[in-house]
């Protein structure tokens, strides 16, 4: 089949700024509510980012005779002639002329409109992902604005990536105020040209979104999508309250430089889709990371979430990928021994790295003999009722704390990455100095 030689990507639904609000769909509204009453008016579904991120039905209605719902019900309201379910936050009354009126707002979770069968491509808008180039020449098929681009392909599908249109300003403006906004775009199509259905693209795209996860090491989000026939009609449309988190400067082992990185590592990353037990544990382990990373719960809570990801990571890698140690005997081993293992597999030796000083002299005044005891004793120092451990974690610097923290995301990184079978480049999060700089992964 021969390819049209330019691919258009765009978003459905834009905004020029962080924060700003996306109206996604306005007109006629009707709601019921208590004592089988109805209520006429305006409104529009409204994807909202602050205070906190979520797809939100707003509308003014018409009050006389009507029993408003409370917030917290649930309600199918009729908007533009498409139902939604709504579940109420606030309710305010008002008169004006003697003409009584509501003003009613409730979240919504995800509203979906028009067939998904029998589409050309899809659509998609990414919420908050890392600012990378691809190096090297313009893809044979060009696509969106090089070289912010990457093109994936598995299992006979196929993801074009490219940073919206005027990409410089929507980062600039999140660098300045933080939030969310739409930084990327995309489209899904089949690498033979054949028709799918939304339900077909579901399985890959929920991947490539865990996948863009893994590369910010933190939530980003397919928050808007849409299907497009052969004649290029919007066909099909899903929109989300998406769970992304808010933008910030992150250490991951993905180069912002190293845009082709993305298309070398997805393949194994979406194979991992077909082990359904492999994916439950891998996706888990996905979170502890991303939470770890964040800093949720604070840096001793992004150590303990490490520490406990890191034992899963080290149970999938020894026991369930290499056949190295068998699950019960692996399970008897003490935490710094399994941490131990893992590393060795990973010919990564648990030695402190030049910027753990901080941690490796408390260690040695701990009498801790390497990087898997000092991680394991710090994380058993916060989660167990034993003073005299606490007394000990809690003694330690903020940089020794810090270099912990350090230590367990890059020991994190590099399991997740053997999972997947990279054998390339990456960024080393104890060594690098400035964007652009990767290492080899040391199994190689």
């Amino acid at each position: 089949m021969a390819f049209e030689p330019f691919v258009t990507l765009s978003c459905l639904h834009p905004h020029t700024a962080a924060n700003e609000p996306v109206t996604l769909l306005q007109g006629p509204v009707r709601m019921p509510a208590a004592g089988n009453t109805e209520a006429e008016g305006t409104g529009a579904l409204v994807l909202r980012w602050l205070p906190s991120t979520g797809l939100r039905l707003e509308a003014e209605l018409s009050s006389a005779g009507w029993n408003a719902p409370h917030p917290g019900a649930r309600v199918k309201a009729v908007i533009a002639d498409e139902t939604v379910e709504t579940l109420i936050n606030s309710t305010r009354f008002s008169v004006k002329d003697g003409v009584s009126s509501s003003r009613v707002s409730g979240s919504v979770s995800t509203f979906v409109r028009g067939s998904g069968e029998n589409l050309a491509h899809l659509g998609f808008q990414v919420v908050n992902f890392s600012d990378f180039i691809t190096p090297g020449p313009k893809p044979a098929l060009e696509f969106g604005y090089p070289p912010s681009v990457a093109e994936l392909q598995w299992d006979g599908w196929r993801i074009r990536l490219s940073a919206v249109e005027h990409s410089t300003d929507v980062f600039k403006s999140l660098e300045e105020t933080g939030g969310y906004a739409f930084t990327h775009m995309g489209r899904l199509d089949r690498t033979d040209g054949s028709h799918f259905s939304a339900q077909d693209a579901e399985g890959v795209l929920d991947t490539f979104n865990r996948f863009l996860g893994f590369a910010r090491g933190a939530a980003s989000n397919l928050a808007i999508r849409w299907g497009v026939d052969t004649g290029g009609a919007t066909v099909w449309e899903r929109w989300g309250s998406p769970v992304v988190d808010p933008w910030k400067g992150r250490d991951t082992w993905f180069d912002e430089h190293h845009g082709n990185l993305l298309s070398e590592i997805f393949p194994a990353f979406a194979a991992t889709h077909a082990n359904p037990d492999r994916w439950e544990a891998l996706s888990l382990a996905l979170h502890w990371y991303q939470k770890s990373n964040t800093r949720a719960g604070g840096m001793e809570g992004a150590i303990i979430l490490g520490l406990t990801s890191l034992d899963l990571l080290g149970a999938l890698v020894v026991v369930d990928k290499t056949g190295t140690m068998g699950a019960s005997k692996y399970d008897n081993l003490k935490a710094a021994e399994k941490l131990r293992l893992l590393l060795t597999i990973l010919k990564a030796d648990a030695v402190f790295p030049a910027r753990s000083a901080n941690l490796a002299a408390f260690a040695a005044k701990q009498g801790w003999t390497d990087s898997a005891e000092a991680l394991a004793e710090i994380r058993h120092g916060y989660v167990h009722a034993n003073p005299k451990r606490r007394k000990v974690v809690l003694s330690a610097s903020n940089l020794a704390t810090f270099e912990a923290w350090q230590l367990s995301l890059w020991y994190q990184e590099l399991a997740l990455l053997y999972l997947v079978d990279h054998n390339g480049e990456y960024r080393n999060r104890m060594a690098a100095e400035a964007v652009g700089e990767v290492d080899k992964t040391p199994w190689q």
